[in-house]
């Protein structure tokens, strides 16, 4: 029978914490603690080892050389340029951050915007950064957000993906990003089904059949974390499981968790070998979110962090996001469309057009600029 989330119990190590002696009653008790955790979903109600920040080093590059082919002529476009010169708040790709107490709503112009949800270990807060999306994801792809703010962010981060906004109201997100692998350690991802299997194998049932018949044992936990809507008849005993559609996976060999999970784990041994790797070679990827009870989990991150930061707004109690594995850009994709608006800022942005890739991407014979 598949069961909820069951409710975290506090660490001993929490349990054994001194507080002030004006702190007595259940009730102050309560207020103390939320005053210093932060009395948020990520750190409230998320256990210690399912609050996974990701460390946001990696290796990416600064300089981008990247040549495209316009539909219109067949001409090359030289997308060149240097990350580090593109400060945070630059008008050619703007990073806006949201903490509480300095966000509007109104401030998420419409469209598809790239983010990444910080939080902050020191003061107990989720911090937002977003930059709206483009053709070429200009300087706003999330590895470059992370270097544009440097230190202005802290050190690590919960999720990065991207978020609709349709009249000013975030519906939509989901956490589709190589950033997330692209970054030191386990990431949120991983960690929960980490915490997950942890949680699985604390039913009796399951480990005895873990030690006695693996190969059923990972169906069922298979069967456990894809599927979760079950039928029950009068005596609420589960009768069959109906399938719940998965959004996008991703069957990449040698990086797909299920593709591992079929055909290279055979024993449990192996199975947290895998799953505690950081071999970038070997590391289970389960890319777009296939886990319902993971996309429930983030989803709830996500109303949280969002009502949290624009609490002062008065439609904030409104915000209710649903993931999607696709999001609707519109003309963001546009490629005209973003060297229209490059070339009508002041100064205009320009980049060089050549004869054939060659040419474009070795920047010699150039034949003119998109703004001329």
């Amino acid at each position: 029978m598949i069961k909820k989330r069951r409710s975290i119990k506090k660490s001993k190590k929490s349990k054994k914490r001194k507080t002030n002696k004006k702190y007595t009653t259940k009730k102050n008790k309560k207020t103390y603690r939320k005053k210093m955790r932060g009395g948020v979903f990520w750190d409230e109600q998320l256990s210690a080892d399912e609050q996974i920040l990701t460390d946001r080093s990696n290796s990416q590059p600064l300089k981008i050389n990247e040549c495209k082919q316009r539909d219109k002529d067949d001409k090359w476009v030289n997308i060149k340029y240097n990350v580090n010169e593109i400060p945070f708040d630059s008008d050619l790709a703007p990073i806006k951050i949201f903490k509480k107490g300095s966000a509007s709503l109104a401030d998420l112009e419409n469209g598809v915007h790239n983010f990444i949800l910080f939080w902050d270990e020191t003061n107990k807060e989720y911090i937002l950064t977003t930059s709206f999306f483009n053709a070429f994801e200009f300087a706003t792809k999330h590895y470059m957000i992370s270097k544009r703010l440097g230190e202005i962010v802290p050190p690590k981060f919960i999720l990065s993906g991207e978020i609709e906004v349709t009249d000013n109201m975030p519906t939509k997100f989901h956490d589709t990003s190589s950033f997330f692998f692209q970054s030191i350690g386990t990431n949120f991802k991983k960690g929960f089904l980490i915490h997950y299997l942890s949680e699985f194998m604390k039913i009796p049932e399951n480990k005895e059949l873990a030690d006695s018949n693996f190969k059923e044992f990972k169906e069922k936990f298979w069967e456990d974390v894809f599927f979760n809507k079950a039928e029950v008849d009068e005596n609420h005993k589960v009768v069959s499981l109906a399938p719940k559609k998965i959004p996008e996976i991703s069957f990449r060999k040698k990086s797909d968790f299920r593709w591992y999970f079929d055909k290279q784990v055979d024993t449990m041994e192996k199975l947290k070998r895998h799953l505690k790797s950081e071999d970038k070679e070997n590391n289970i990827y389960y890319h777009g979110g296939p886990i319902i009870k993971y996309i429930e989990t983030i989803t709830e991150i996500m109303n949280d962090a969002f009502k949290t930061i624009f609490s002062s707004s008065a439609i904030s109690s409104a915000i209710n996001f649903e993931y999607a594995d696709r999001l609707k850009y519109g003309n963001q994709k546009d490629k005209e469309t973003f060297y229209e608006d490059m070339c009508k800022k002041n100064p205009p942005y320009t980049f060089d057009i050549y004869d054939n890739e060659d040419k474009c991407l070795a920047g010699t014979d150039k034949i003119g600029d998109v703004c001329s």
